[in-house]
Protein backbone atom coordinates (compact mmCIF):
# COMPACT_ATOMS: atom_id res chain seq x y z
CA UNK A 1 0.00 0.00 0.00
CA UNK A 2 1.33 3.23 -0.44
CA UNK A 3 1.56 6.18 1.24
CA UNK A 4 -1.17 8.34 -0.10
CA UNK A 5 -3.24 5.36 0.72
CA UNK A 6 -2.00 4.93 3.80
CA UNK A 7 -2.89 8.38 4.94
CA UNK A 8 -6.32 8.30 2.85
CA UNK A 9 -7.32 4.79 5.05
CA UNK A 10 -6.00 6.59 8.43
CA UNK A 11 -7.89 9.25 7.53
CA UNK A 12 -11.42 7.69 7.48
CA UNK A 13 -11.45 5.27 10.49
CA UNK A 14 -13.55 4.96 13.14
CA UNK A 15 -12.29 6.00 15.98
CA UNK A 16 -13.72 4.64 19.57
CA UNK A 17 -11.10 6.23 21.57
CA UNK A 18 -10.23 9.86 20.21
CA UNK A 19 -7.66 10.77 23.01
CA UNK A 20 -5.84 7.17 22.29
CA UNK A 21 -5.74 7.67 19.07
CA UNK A 22 -4.50 11.44 19.80
CA UNK A 23 -1.91 10.27 21.68
CA UNK A 24 -0.60 7.85 19.26
CA UNK A 25 -0.56 10.36 16.38
CA UNK A 26 1.76 12.59 18.92
CA UNK A 27 3.86 9.49 19.22
CA UNK A 28 4.06 8.49 15.72
CA UNK A 29 5.09 11.72 14.96
CA UNK A 30 7.67 12.29 17.59
CA UNK A 31 9.41 8.61 17.16
CA UNK A 32 7.87 7.10 13.77
CA UNK A 33 11.17 6.31 11.80
CA UNK A 34 9.60 5.75 8.40
CA UNK A 35 7.31 8.00 6.21
CA UNK A 36 4.35 5.99 6.37
CA UNK A 37 4.61 5.94 9.92
CA UNK A 38 4.71 9.75 10.23
CA UNK A 39 2.43 10.01 7.32
CA UNK A 40 -0.14 8.03 9.93
CA UNK A 41 0.85 10.46 12.41
CA UNK A 42 0.15 13.56 10.53
CA UNK A 43 -3.08 12.39 8.84
CA UNK A 44 -4.35 11.66 12.28
CA UNK A 45 -3.62 14.50 13.80
CA UNK A 46 -4.88 16.65 11.41
CA UNK A 47 -8.49 15.15 12.30
CA UNK A 48 -7.88 14.96 15.70
CA UNK A 49 -5.41 17.37 16.77
CA UNK A 50 -5.98 20.75 18.71
CA UNK A 51 -3.72 24.45 18.03
CA UNK A 52 -1.18 22.96 20.18
CA UNK A 53 -0.12 20.53 17.34
CA UNK A 54 -0.54 23.59 14.42
CA UNK A 55 3.29 23.86 14.59
CA UNK A 56 4.39 20.40 14.44
CA UNK A 57 2.31 19.47 11.61
CA UNK A 58 3.83 23.02 9.92
CA UNK A 59 6.86 21.98 10.20
CA UNK A 60 6.63 18.38 8.81
CA UNK A 61 4.26 19.95 6.50
CA UNK A 62 7.63 22.09 5.06
CA UNK A 63 9.56 19.09 5.36
CA UNK A 64 7.25 16.84 3.68
CA UNK A 65 7.34 19.08 0.73
CA UNK A 66 9.06 18.35 -2.87
CA UNK A 67 11.07 21.13 -3.42
CA UNK A 68 9.90 23.52 -6.24
CA UNK A 69 11.28 23.17 -9.82
CA UNK A 70 14.60 24.95 -10.79
CA UNK A 71 13.21 27.55 -13.53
Amino acid sequence: MNRCSLRAHTARLALGDEDAARRTARQLIRTGTDAAAVGVGMALLVRLGGPEDVPCLKALGHRTTPPAPRA
